[in-house]
């Protein structure tokens, strides 16, 4: 650590960034262009679904058009919070815009739910809430209404 002139925490940053799996390396063409912060994104994408995220690498480094690194990170980041194949019919999804958690949904047999990130404030999730109510209530007028399906 001495040798390099550089804090102890530098380094960390530096090695964990430089000990990522190969396919993450590959996916951005070359490592130089790898920030060093980067890793505290790319580290707990790789623990959340280390399966999808190495299968988007590999997709990325196949690519004949290089993408910008941002691009690389943000697809490699995303593809962590895909939702993971389950056997229980279930589904769930957390959808983040700029790295930050807009709302996640599940989705069981006949029931949905939905709760909007930390980040969006009340009188936001209220409209949108409204949207969504009327939104189900449009589609489904037609096939419950008078002379729908019953």
């Amino acid at each position: 650590v001495e040798a390099t002139g550089l804090s102890k925490q530098s380094v960390s940053s530096y090695l964990q960034t430089a000990g990522l799996p190969q396919p993450i390396l590959d996916a951005f063409g070359d490592p130089r262009v790898i920030a060093v912060r980067w890793v505290y994104m790319l580290t707990p994408a790789l623990k959340s679904n280390e399966a999808a995220v190495i299968a988007v690498a590999r997709k990325l480094t196949k690519r004949t058009d290089r993408l910008a690194p941002e691009m690389v990170l943000r697809q490699l980041v995303d593809a962590a919070s895909s939702p993971k194949p389950k056997g229980t019919g279930s589904q769930s999804e957390t959808v983040k815009i700029d790295g930050r958690t807009a709302f996640a949904y599940s989705l069981r047999k006949e029931r949905i739910a939905i709760r909007f990130g930390k980040h969006v404030d009340p009188d936001t999730a209220k409209e949108l809430s409204e949207e969504i109510k009327d939104l189900l209530t449009k589609r489904l007028q037609p096939k419950l209404g008078r002379g729908g399906a019953k």
